[in-house]
């Protein structure tokens, strides 16, 4: 492979070149502390080389593992880095795609090998995929909690998304990318994150076009909803409500296991604390991120922007097949949770979707 450098705003790098694409792996464009949000990084002086992947996310193992491979990398909470593919950088712009990976926002990361951006970069775009703080430390709402000392509003995973955007807008342009011309697509969680994005005003004109892979606007929690969540976790964390400031200092470790047993008993059949299958996600704090997506999104925040939304045929098998508790389910348990989680909708979609077993019923639904 050839080496091949840019001089970008954030400093000079050092990438590789094969097959007719310049791949730059591990930029960093952001910092950040625990439970706050994310910096943009310092530019750096010299050369640097950009030949591997940075660190990931804080994750537990996941169960799809087995399935679709490890999570490839080293973890840690310094993880706010970015890949970059480019076609040979002759001065031309070309467009920009900016992908943002799935995982419930507890796992995954944008170094997967089905990630790589090459294919696409060879057909002409300028390729980026990003990581973002997961799970507990990107979307997990302290503010609630205490006397108020941890100021984390359960945005800081969605603010990283946007300082990505920000290093896009301000970087790519020396990559032979069109920061005028970006899209923005993702997949499940990253799907999620896309609509999301399309009602945060601080991303306004970060991109132009989306697409949204499995994964809608519904999505975000209120307040008092991860405020219940974040008292889950801190049980689970064997602190009490007072103790939240705790957690900026306790092992990555603690804190990850104490997300996977909110996960664990997150959606048990019968809980008056019901917080959800997916408890970590975007929080609507009214500023990054002002109202549900849906809602802002039907009130124009995304007007003239082109959209691609489609479904990925039966995903939700691949979540609900493990579950054998999912796999019990009957109709008085369906129509439950179909109450929680489409309200007065509930009754209308269950007339609609009236064949096949509660679980297949549920399967769909969920998809």
């Amino acid at each position: 492979m050839q080496t091949v450098q840019v001089e970008a705003a954030c400093g000079r790098l050092e990438g590789l070149a094969d097959q007719g694409v310049v791949a730059f792996r591990g930029i960093p464009f952001g910092r950040s502390a625990r439970f706050r949000p994310s910096e943009r990084a310092v530019p750096w002086a010299g050369v640097r080389q950009a030949h591997a992947n940075g660190l990931i996310a804080s994750q537990n193992p996941h169960i799809f593992e087995g399935l679709i491979g490890r999570t490839p990398g080293a973890q840690g909470e310094d993880c706010l880095n970015l890949n970059v593919f480019a076609p040979t950088i002759n001065g031309t712009r070309r467009p920009v795609l900016v992908w943002i990976h799935g995982g419930a926002f507890v796992t995954g990361s944008g170094c997967f090998a089905v990630y790589d951006g090459t294919h696409l970069a060879q057909r002409g775009a300028v390729v980026v995929t990003i990581n973002y703080r997961l799970g507990a430390f990107g979307f997990l709402r302290l503010a609630g909690q205490g006397n108020g000392e941890i100021t984390a509003t359960g945005t800081e995973g969605l603010g990283d998304q946007i300082l990505a955007l920000r290093w896009v807008r301000d970087n790519i342009a020396a990559f032979g990318g069109d920061p005028g011309n970006v899209t923005l697509f993702g997949e499940s969680a990253g799907s999620m994150s896309v609509a999301s994005l399309l009602a945060a005003p601080a991303a306004k004109g970060l991109f132009h076009k989306a697409i949204l892979q499995s994964g809608g606007a519904h999505v975000g929690r209120l307040p008092d909803h991860a405020d219940r969540i974040a008292a889950r976790f801190l049980k689970h964390a064997d602190l009490g409500t007072h103790e939240a400031h705790k957690l900026r200092d306790a092992p990555r470790e603690h804190l990850l296991k104490a997300q996977a047993a909110v996960i664990a008993d997150a959606d048990q059949p019968g809980d008056p604390h019901h917080l959800g299958a997916m408890p970590f996600q975007p929080m609507i704090d009214g500023s990054l991120l002002p109202c549900m997506p849906i809602d802002a999104i039907r009130h124009a925040s995304a007007a003239g922007i082109p959209l691609i939304a489609g479904t990925t045929t039966e995903e939700w098998k691949l979540w609900a097949g493990p579950d054998t508790r999912l796999r019990a389910m009957d109709e008085e348990r369906l129509a439950r949770w179909a109450e929680r989680q489409f309200g007065d909708y509930a009754s209308r979609l269950l007339a609609a979707d009236g064949r096949g077993s509660a679980f297949e019923r549920y399967v769909s639904m969920q998809t």
